[in-house]
């Protein structure tokens, strides 16, 4: 089992999202969204938290260093995994860990565990990550870039698959869009979706009913659940197929023609 509770040893994922408006010279320029977000990161425990943004002027991928650039001071920084705060990425089948490391010289940089410089890796927009806080007490810390107006299309595949609600607004389980999931009378025959509360995990299924249509149920209820995710979280589909893959689509807030949360 993994650390979180997810077994280390399912299919991963890919994900697609639409294209940017491209930087003009070399000056940071965007027709999209810039701006920022502050999450609270859970004291003395594991936040699970989605990027939200691109980066500015480019729309690529933004880089784990450029991610927190305005709180290598908020967070701890230490010397390796086990004194600093920390982020774990999923990767399909494991977690690649970096931590905040202290360094008087070149300043507090997220370096990768085992390497020996500053890391060049990225999380991409949409994407989820797990921030552990080594501190007491919450700390918040700012991320900032550029925001897609596109949907986050995923692709999902047999196991568990890392997703994240990347929009400012929340999200209702009737926003997924869903085209070959596989729908059931319970969590153990149908896919579901995992919401980390700090402690653990919500669970909800897709409920296969011949009346009502399918629907999302939160583990233990007997309707369709009114529960939302919440704005730049990350959350785990489980899909129990053991072949093939399909696409889950979230309709951004900020697209044209977008109906928007039920």
């Amino acid at each position: 089992m993994g650390r979180f509770g997810k077994p280390l040893c399912n299919g991963g994922f890919r994900r697609h999202r639409g294209s940017f408006a491209p930087a003009r010279a070399a000056e940071v320029v965007s027709s999209n969204v810039v701006g920022y977000s502050k999450l609270t990161m859970k004291a003395d425990g594991y936040t699970l938290i989605a990027n939200p943004f691109g980066e500015v002027g480019t729309g690529d991928v933004i880089g784990i260093n450029e991610m927190f650039a305005e709180d290598t001071t908020a967070a701890t920084a230490g010397t390796s995994v086990s004194d600093a705060d920390s982020l774990e990425v999923w990767t399909g089948t494991g977690y690649k860990t970096y931590y905040l490391r202290a360094d008087a010289t070149a300043g507090n940089h997220w370096r990768k565990s085992g390497e020996r410089k500053a890391t060049t890796d990225e999380i991409p927009e949409g994407d989820g990550a797990f921030f552990h806080n080594v501190a007491d007490h919450a700390v918040t810390l700012t991320i900032s870039g550029e925001v897609s107006p596109a949907d986050s299309v995923y692709t999902v595949y047999p196991g568990y698959n890392l997703m994240a609600n990347p929009f400012p607004t929340s999200l209702s389980f009737r926003n997924f869009v869903v085209d070959g999931a596989t729908a059931g009378t319970s969590v153990s025959d149908a896919d579901s979706i995992e919401v980390w509360t700090g402690n653990g995990y919500k669970t909800y299924y897709l409920r296969a009913d011949a009346t009502a249509g399918n629907h999302w149920r939160k583990s233990g209820e007997r309707k369709e659940t009114t529960d939302t995710i919440d704005p730049y979280t990350g959350f785990f589909y489980h899909c129990i197929a053991t072949e093939g893959s399909f696409n889950v689509t979230i309709p951004s807030p900020l697209s044209s023609g977008s109906s928007g949360q039920d």
